[in-house]
């Protein structure tokens, strides 16, 4: 999918004292945790349920472009670290943050920025496909070869969550039972340690 594709089309819904927010293209969650980590003043569990992992390196595919399709100058991160730096100086503005998520990251690079900005503590992922970025995943449970979800989903729920669905893991009727209704029970969480930036 091209960048000049992916459209935001945010849609809050409200049930009960919960808040969901409906993006189009995964990237536009960004803006959202934006949002929310700014009004909270705290970063959050990501608990995400996702055909893919949606680990890929920040800004790798806008540096790869920008970079003439040179894989040396694009893996030297002198770009991402340059979007990375703006990034840093708009962090709780979800506007800012939407334009240049429109610029810079693509739809599978998310889950890694939302992380170095600070929105996620850490990831647990339910889904289908592990990628070769995830390395970057110490929680995830691939739906065929893992087993007993109902103790991964416990665990994920320990910590204060955001929970993020991709509808592309349920590409069939069977896929609706098979996950778990997460409760809404929360957790207070505080993250003291250093965050190394994971490029």
């Amino acid at each position: 999918m091209k960048q000049e594709n992916l459209q935001n089309n945010r849609v809050d819904y409200v049930f009960g004292n919960k808040k969901v927010v409906v993006v189009e293209s995964h990237n536009f969650v960004l803006p959202v945790w934006a949002e929310y980590c700014s009004n909270t003043k705290q970063e959050y569990r990501l608990v995400t349920i996702d055909y893919h992992m949606d680990t890929r390196p920040i800004f790798s595919q806008y540096a790869y472009k920008a970079c003439n399709g040179d894989l040396v100058k694009a893996d030297s991160y002198v770009v991402q670290k340059e979007i990375y730096d703006t990034y840093m100086k708009h962090q709780y503005n979800p506007r800012k943050i939407e334009e240049m998520t429109r610029l810079y990251v693509f739809h599978d690079e998310h889950i890694l920025v939302g992380y170095n900005m600070g929105y996620i503590s850490d990831f647990y992922c339910v889904c289908k496909d592990r990628e070769d970025f995830s390395e970057y995943y110490k929680h995830y449970f691939v739906v065929g070869e893992d087993e007993n979800l109902p103790n991964f989903i416990k665990e994920a729920q320990k910590e204060k969550y955001m929970l993020d669905i991709d509808l592309d893991f349920f590409n069939s009727e069977g896929d609706f039972t098979r996950v778990t209704v997460w409760s809404n029970k929360r957790h207070r969480y505080h993250y003291n340690s250093k965050r190394t930036l994971l490029f």
